[in-house]
């Protein structure tokens, strides 16, 4: 009796399954996928609207890498290889300057390396990727980089997300906000500083750039490059700076800088500290 009301089931069960099929292929709200025809994307830029996806590394000798892929977009897995070959697309770059405001520029070709251009995504696959090797160590701070990637050709029909541009964001160990407390020597803003949130920018791998006060007092900057020995080497384009000698220096054991020199003939001069706070 058990066995014949699960088959009785098994019978209702298929019954409304038909129906409810049929009656979803005569709604209009019904898409038969499986009429679809393949093509191939970049699936990041798909995710981003092919808009910039920031990618952030800490600058280092050591080159670092990453992927981009494409992406086989088909009902079923198709039993035949695809291949695309991706390329550098600066013209999209510019006319997403133009119609964002943005600044981006082409990262320079000295400091990356692509493995392949030309890929193949195997059968009864759907992605493959190329790997770029980026030279962090030799790139400047203080620019909007990006690789600006995209499928030249392929196999299949390319879809329109297939513009990855990717935003190179550099910063060294030493990027970061700081808690700055200073005694500052000075005709007319002497006095003493303590300030929270003050960010150090990195310039490159060992040099961070910040306010020529330390904290946040003066319209020109400084750079401060972090030496092997954790001194500090300290330089301005506004100024002439006349470090105290073994005054300035690094303590990585607190994350903190330690700052004694001056400018303008002696009559100016920063004497304090700067305490990592958060990156």
């Amino acid at each position: 009796m058990k066995r014949s009301i699960n088959f009785i089931m098994a019978i209702v069960g298929v019954f409304f399954l038909l129906t409810f099929s049929s009656c979803l292929k005569n709604s209009k709200y019904y898409a038969d996928l499986s009429k679809v025809g393949a093509s191939i994307d970049m699936p990041l830029a798909a995710a981003n609207g092919n808009a910039p996806v920031a990618f952030t590394f800490v600058a280092a000798d050591t080159p670092v890498t990453y992927p981009i892929y494409v992406n086989v977009a088909s009902p079923k897995k198709l039993g035949v290889p695809v291949t695309a070959t991706l390329g550098l697309d600066t013209a999209y770059m510019d006319q997403y300057n133009s119609n964002n405001g943005t600044d981006y520029e082409l990262l320079p070709d000295s400091t990356y390396t692509v493995n392949n251009l030309n890929l193949t995504v195997p059968a009864n696959q759907r992605l493959a990727y190329a790997t770029v090797s980026i030279n962090t160590g030799k790139i400047q701070g203080g620019h909007d980089y990006v690789l600006p990637f995209t499928i030249v050709k392929a196999s299949l029909p390319i879809e329109n997300w297939n513009h990855l541009m990717v935003n190179t964001i550099l910063k060294n160990i030493y990027d970061g906000y700081y808690n700055v407390s200073i005694v500052l020597v000075h005709p007319s803003a002497g006095g003493t500083y303590n300030q929270s949130g003050i960010h150090f920018s990195t310039v490159n791998a060992t040099t961070f750039q910040c306010n020529l006060g330390v904290a946040q007092i003066f319209g020109a900057s400084m750079n401060v490059t972090v030496n092997a020995d954790n001194s500090l080497t300290i330089t301005s384009s506004a100024v002439s700076i006349v470090q105290d000698a073994g005054l300035n220096y690094y303590d990585p054991s607190t994350k903190t800088f330690h700052f004694s020199y001056g400018w303008g003939g002696g009559t100016r001069h920063v004497t304090g500290t700067a305490a990592w706070q958060h990156s």
